[in-house]
């Protein structure tokens, strides 16, 4: 039957079936070959979008939506231009200073290319920047949107596997930073290594007018994460209320948010938002009938007849989501495979926090792995060029991920330290 259910889904993906459809459609062969109810699919289904921290979902996603139409965005932007728009290849480092503050308001990565990329890749190019490279430092910065703190993936991951999604928030803080300051290192490289972006060193506001002016929009991850650790909010509580602050700072602060637009926004994230949750139920179908059969049971078994040690238990899952992320949406592989990366975590003895926060940055770097790279796709897409073009480039600032992916397994207090420093007693 877990042939049958693989085979199936992987058969109907070739065929070009939206993943979302061929989850339910291989799910419900195998219930119906092996002669179970055939209401199970629809009970799943429902049960998948029960759990109250998968609300935060939508609500993050509305959250970035909003900031991107709000003005958030072009605030960002001076304030990460005040601050490193005057080193060489400026624009570049802007690029990926805007991401990692964006990624403490939105959780989304979508929301990041979006909304940091259509606003900085035209002056990226109108600067000298090569197609390529723009498209690269875009798609790859914004990954980090899934890193640092909010992180939808982390919601999910804690939603279904029932752990701290507040201590997973606070396990990828370090490891986001780690990757933002990794791609301005190789930014800073390439550009000494090509002799490119001597000219951005002049475009820089003032900082004092551009912190005043970012102060407000950075009050956002301030109330998310604040609320979280402090024991204020729940995940999906501190999303609404970030929703309504953001709502009160664009209509009467800023007085860029009209009923008008509002309107319009409110449809465009209703249609933003579908697609992840019809995969996130149809994933949580197929989970079951993984935990049914006994898979993770098995895979343990598989494991510990091999031998494997914590390491090789941790740079197994790397490698099975690497591989995930070339052809899946990470938010269906992280429910679909979270019974399996449980059973051999609790074997191996790897702490919860540490495997959720690896499995995040493996399946956030699946972004910008073609074919399926989104980010990848979004970002080309921007500027009107193939994904191919901008692989090589992208593979180079991949290898910047992947190395702190390989540091936050082999180090645990990478992902450990703030957990245990702000949130001791649950250790």
């Amino acid at each position: 039957m877990i042939t049958l259910l693989f085979v199936s889904f992987f058969g109907l993906i070739l065929l070009r079936i939206p993943v979302g459809f061929a989850l339910i459609l291989s799910s419900t062969l195998v219930i119906f070959v092996e002669g179970l109810p055939p209401n199970l699919v629809a009970l799943r289904l429902y049960e998948g979008l029960t759990p109250f921290p998968i609300l935060a979902i939508p609500l993050f996603y509305s959250l970035g939506l909003l900031c991107n139409s709000s003005g958030f965005t072009e605030r960002i932007m001076m304030l990460a231009r005040a601050l490193v728009g005057g080193v060489r290849a400026g624009l570049a480092h802007v690029n990926i200073v805007a991401s990692m503050l964006f990624a403490g308001i939105s959780g989304s990565s979508t929301a990041d290319t979006a909304g940091i990329g259509s606003v900085i890749m035209p002056q990226m190019l109108k600067a000298g920047y090569s197609k390529p490279f723009t498209v690269a430092v875009t798609a790859c910065s914004s990954t980090m949107g899934n890193i640092i703190p909010p992180s939808i993936l982390m919601v999910i991951y804690g939603a279904f596997g029932n752990v701290s999604i507040g201590m997973l928030f606070l396990g990828g803080f370090i490891p986001g930073l780690l990757l933002g300051f990794g791609q301005m290192a190789l930014v800073y490289v390439l550009a000494r290594r090509y002799d490119f972006g001597v000219e951005d060193k002049s475009e820089r506001p003032p900082v004092g007018r551009s912190l005043l002016q970012g102060a407000l929009p950075l009050g956002v991850p301030l109330v998310i994460i604040g609320g979280i650790v402090g024991g204020v909010f729940t995940p999906t509580e501190s999303a609404a209320i970030a929703i309504f602050y953001v709502l009160v700072l664009s209509t009467f602060v800023y007085r860029e948010l009209t009923l008008k637009s509002l309107r319009g926004l409110l449809q465009e994230g209703g249609r933003f938002v579908a697609l992840p949750l019809i995969m996130t139920a149809a994933a949580a179908v197929f989970a079951w009938l993984l935990a049914f059969y006994q898979f993770p049971q098995a895979m343990v078994g598989l494991m510990e007849e091999f031998g494997a040690t914590r390491y090789g238990v941790l740079a197994s899952v790397v490698f099975a989501f690497l591989i995930l992320g070339c052809f899946l949406d990470t938010v269906p592989a992280i429910i679909m495979f979270l019974p399996i990366v449980q059973a051999l975590g609790d074997a191996a003895g790897i702490h919860p926090v540490q495997m959720g926060v690896v499995v995040v940055l493996t399946g956030a770097l699946g972004l910008v792995t073609p074919p399926y790279g989104v980010c990848l796709l979004v970002a080309s897409k921007i500027i009107g060029i193939h994904p191919r073009q901008a692989i090589v480039m992208t593979l180079m600032f991949g290898g910047v991920s992947l190395a702190v992916i390989i540091f936050a397994v082999l180090v645990p207090e990478v992902t450990l330290f703030l957990p245990k420093l702000l949130m001791a007693k649950f250790f």
